[in-house]
């Protein structure tokens, strides 16, 4: 957490906002929030769009409309689909526009400069739509600052009019660059920054000596320490049915499994909670808000030594950004991605090497399901390339992965996952783009660039 900040100045508003499109956003805007210092209170400004947390569901839950959702998210479907919301977004601007005059109507003290921070593409883009407006109408600067959310280079994320855009690589920068400067080459670039993804600062803190030491314990199958597994159910709740078997089937070989299952209550999840409930293997961690869920999530972390986490390959993904010896370094276990944003994220660790090459996925399941043999020499080998994986993408099928888990167990994959250390292979720009330290980065160019428009 900073010390200090350009954000005590009273006469500068920071307003950071959110959209009821699963837990990612949030989980971004409570991250950056935890980067501030405590004087700091910035405005939570969330969406009151509750069609985005329909949309958001129904593209997730069913296989047809999860091809759907891949079909609008590239070629010439996306930038269709990209014009039209953009379109509709922009004259959708009213109610945000209500929200940020009564914010400015409601400080004692007159307000010079308002930062938006939006970690949704929805409220960037109308954001932008009334930012030149409201300047003159209030008389004083408007800097919005957009954090995108998966290493995914959707046309979406290119908000004309926003100042500054983080992306967490020169990947995802290139490609939205090249978009805007085609598309709206009359009108000025806002400046794109590479960053490390934004994760939670608290999670970052070092394992006692003791807590790392469960941890090993807990991923060696030489031991008899309970094993903790987190499951953060997502905003969609997308893939109940695979994880309910995998948590009834694990224990069947071992009791040293513990489940800890962070869930929202909702209708589309009351099922799965109702069935888990006398579950002996399992504590459920069930909040009725959002942010309640986040907060679950991150005491959880903060109070129980967590060896493996099961989750989409969603925003989770940058978790892998934690080294195992801090508290939010669980090893990651990733279910089938949904949506393209998911695959990108996955590339994004295979690019930096944090998860294995989709060859040794392979080799991996093949070996763990007995349809090959290895020899002494390529065990080795996977052993030592373990030491550089954070996280592994699981079997479609929840019989295979449960086989895979207790053989990545037996076999001491997670033992040397828990040692881990950084790929020597990886370029600078690759090693500067997997720094847990995104947050402080984040607000260091944010202040730069305050300082720079105030001088």
């Amino acid at each position: 957490m900073r010390s200090s900040s350009i954000f005590l100045d009273r006469r500068i508003v920071l307003a950071i906002t959110y959209a009821p499109a699963g837990l990612g956003h949030l989980r971004v805007a409570d991250a950056l929030y935890h980067g501030l210092p405590k004087d700091v209170v910035p405005v939570l400004l969330g969406s009151d769009d509750t069609s985005i947390t329909y949309i958001h569901r129904f593209s997730s839950i069913h296989p047809l409309t999860r091809a759907l959702m891949v079909f609008w998210q590239q070629g010439l479907p996306e930038k269709i689909f990209t014009f039209f919301y953009r379109l509709y977004l922009l004259t959708s601007t009213e109610i945000i526009y209500k929200q940020l005059r009564t914010i400015l109507s409601q400080r004692i003290d007159p307000v010079k400069t308002l930062v938006v921070v939006a970690t949704h593409f929805g409220l960037a883009h109308q954001i932008a739509a009334i930012k030149e407006y409201l300047e003159k109408k209030e008389g004083i600067k408007i800097i919005l600052v957009v954090q995108v959310t998966d290493d995914s280079p959707q046309l979406i994320w290119y908000v004309n009019g926003a100042d500054m855009i983080f992306v967490p690589s020169v990947r995802t920068k290139e490609s939205l660059l090249s978009y805007g400067q085609k598309a709206y080459r009359n009108f000025k670039q806002p400046k794109f920054i590479v960053a490390p993804y934004p994760v939670n600062p608290l999670m970052a803190i070092n394992l006692p000596h003791y807590a790392f030491q469960s941890k090993l314990r807990q991923l060696s199958s030489e031991e008899d320490e309970e094993i903790n597994i987190c499951i953060p159910l997502s905003g969609a709740a997308v893939g109940t049915d695979i994880l309910y078997k995998i948590i009834k089937l694990l224990p069947a070989n071992s009791t040293r499994f513990r489940f800890h299952i962070v869930a929202k209550e909702a209708p589309y999840t009351q099922k799965f909670i109702l069935d888990l409930l006398s579950d002996p293997h399992t504590l459920l961690h069930i909040g009725r808000s959002d942010r309640e869920v986040i907060d679950l999530y991150d005491r959880l972390y903060q109070y129980q030594t967590i060896a493996l986490e099961i989750t989409k390959p969603s925003e989770q993904a940058f978790k892998a950004l934690f080294s195992p010896r801090q508290k939010g370094g669980a090893i990651l276990l990733f279910l089938n991605p949904v949506g393209k944003q998911e695959y990108d994220n996955l590339d994004f660790l295979r690019r930096h090497g944090l998860i294995p090459s989709t060859k040794m996925k392979k080799i991996l399941w093949d070996w763990s399901q007995g349809n090959i043999s290895v020899n002494k020499h390529l065990e080795n080998e996977i052993l030592k390339e373990a030491l550089n994986w954070r996280g592994i993408e699981l079997p479609k099928n929840s019989f295979d992965t449960v086989e895979f888990i207790n053989f990545s167990l037996k076999k001491g994959i997670f033992s040397q996952m828990a040692n881990f250390h950084m790929p020597s292979s990886l370029t600078e720009n690759h090693k500067q783009e997997i720094s847990p330290e995104g947050v402080d980065i984040f607000w260091d160019k944010v202040e730069e660039h305050l300082d720079r428009v105030a001088s």
